[in-house]
C-alpha cells in the first residue's frame, strides 16, 4: 500500500517516541486513568480470548490482557520502533505477535502477515478471527475517513458475539507539540478526530 502523509508523520512521531515509552509498570498519566478503565471493560471478555491490539505501541496493554487470561494476542503498530520494542520487551510471552502495519490498512496487513501472526488465512478472515479487540489512544491519529475503514475492518474480524473497547484522549490533550506524551493534531487537508467540524 501507498504511505501517505499523514501515516509517515505519525510513524516518525512515535518512532522518535518509543525509546521514552517503553515500560513494565504504569508511568505515564494516561496509564492510571485511561488503561484502568479499558482493563476493566476487557476483564470479563479476555480469559482464553484471541485479541486483536490496534496501535499496540510497545505492548504494554498487550502484556496486561495476557496476564489477564488472553490465549493469543496480536498487536499491530504503524511504528516500527514500538513493534521492535513489543517484541524485545523482557515480559513477552510465547502468545505474542506483533506486526508493523497501517491501522488503515488492518486486514490487508494481518493476509500479509499470517506467518509472523500464526493466523490462518482463508475462512476465518470472513467468518472472525477475535474474540476480542481493543484500540487505545489510536484514533486521535486517524482521518475520518481511515477510522471509518478501521471500525469496518474490526467488525469483520471480530468473531460473533466478539467485543471492540477503545479509548480516545480527552481533546486538551491534543496540540501539545513536544511534550512527551502528548498528541499532536496532524495537520492536512483531511479532518481529524480532533479537527473542528
Amino acid at each position: 500500500p501507498m504511505i501517505h502523509g499523514r501515516e509517515l508523520a505519525v510513524r516518525a512521531h512515535y518512532d522518535g517516541m518509543a525509546p521514552k515509552l517503553i515500560r513494565s509498570k504504569p508511568t505515564c498519566m494516561s496509564d492510571f486513568t485511561a488503561r484502568p478503565v479499558v482493563f476493566d471493560m476487557c476483564a470479563n471478555h479476555v480469559r482464553g480470548s484471541t485479541v486483536l491490539d490496534i496501535g499496540c505501541g510497545d505492548g504494554y496493554v498487550a502484556r496486561k490482557l495476557v496476564k489477564m487470561g488472553a490465549a493469543k494476542l496480536v498487536g499491530l503498530d504503524i511504528s516500527r520502533g514500538m513493534v521492535d520494542a513489543a517484541i524485545s520487551h523482557p515480559d513477552k510471552r510465547g502468545m505474542e505477535y506483533y506486526v508493523e502495519g497501517d491501522a488503515a490498512n488492518l486486514k490487508e496487513t494481518l493476509l500479509r502477515t499470517t506467518n509472523t501472526t500464526n493466523l490462518m488465512p482463508g475462512a476465518q478472515f470472513d467468518l472472525g478471527l477475535f474474540h476480542l479487540s481493543v484500540a487505545v489512544f489510536l484514533f486521535n491519529d486517524l482521518t475520518i475517513t481511515d477510522m471509518d475503514k478501521v471500525f469496518k475492518d474490526v467488525f469483520s474480524l471480530l468473531k460473533p458475539g466478539g467485543h471492540f473497547v477503545f479509548c480516545v484522549p480527552h481533546p486538551f490533550v491534543s496540540n501539545h507539540d513536544g511534550e512527551i506524551y502528548g498528541f499532536q493534531q496532524h495537520r492536512s487537508n483531511e479532518k481529524n478526530y480532533f479537527a473542528l467540524r
